[in-house]
């Protein structure tokens, strides 16, 4: 039988569209249609479909390495990059270099290898690290017991630290020129475990500013 493709017409008003007929003679003689102006918009007509039985995909006999690694694994990244882009599927790899930022490096899945094995790191980093956020306080403990940051107002319950880490001196990284930082693990007493630094010595003014967020 036939099978028919519905072309919207370009023009927004017209109430006519354009229809283009496939048959199995058309595709045994290979017959193609050249068209004549852009497609805008398509209508798919489908009169049968999978059962579900048949489009599930199976995890089974997947171990935790084969999962990372295997064929399984590499299918189910095929299935899933055909509808968001392979290259919007990323792993993180470890990367050497004391700066938060840099700890980890952002690779296709598709087109790099997993690390099985991390490196141990003693240092504590919170869960969720975004663009450092400037908090505003008037204390002059450090850190501040008192600050106001996303329009909220916390309080300082308990405070570990300081840990100081130094901005790459051979690079000129703008969001290193408030100079050196100095990092405190903050509970406050509505619950929040937030990871905050004070920076100064740089070449523009630093201040106390919030880098992550431990849960």
């Amino acid at each position: 039988g036939f099978k028919r493709l519905d072309i919207g017409d370009s023009y927004k008003n017209s109430r006519f569209s354009r229809f283009i007929f496939f048959s199995e003679w058309e595709k045994k003689n290979n017959t193609f249609f050249k068209l004549i102006s852009p497609i805008i918009k398509l209508r798919n007509l489908i009169s049968r479909i999978q059962k579900k039985k048949d489009i599930y995909f199976n995890l089974e006999n997947i171990s935790d390495k084969n999962m990372k690694t295997g064929e399984g694994f590499h299918n189910l990244i095929s299935r899933i990059g055909a509808r968001i882009g392979l290259q919007n599927i990323t792993r993180l790899v470890p990367a050497e270099s004391n700066i938060p930022e840099k700890t980890v490096s952002i690779f296709s899945v598709a087109w790099s290898t997993p690390i099985m094995d991390w490196p141990n790191n003693f240092l504590e980093r919170p869960i969720h690290l975004f663009k450092p956020e400037y908090i505003i306080s008037n204390c002059f403990e450090r850190p501040p017991k008192k600050f106001r940051w996303r329009s909220c107002n916390f309080t300082t319950a308990y405070a570990r630290g300081p840990e100081r880490i130094s901005p790459e001196w051979w690079l000129d990284d703008e969001n290193w020129r408030t100079g050196v930082r100095d990092y405190w693990k903050v509970i406050t007493i509505s619950g929040e475990v937030l990871w905050l630094y004070q920076a100064y010595g740089g070449l523009i003014p630093g201040g106390w500013f919030c880098h992550g967020n431990f849960c």
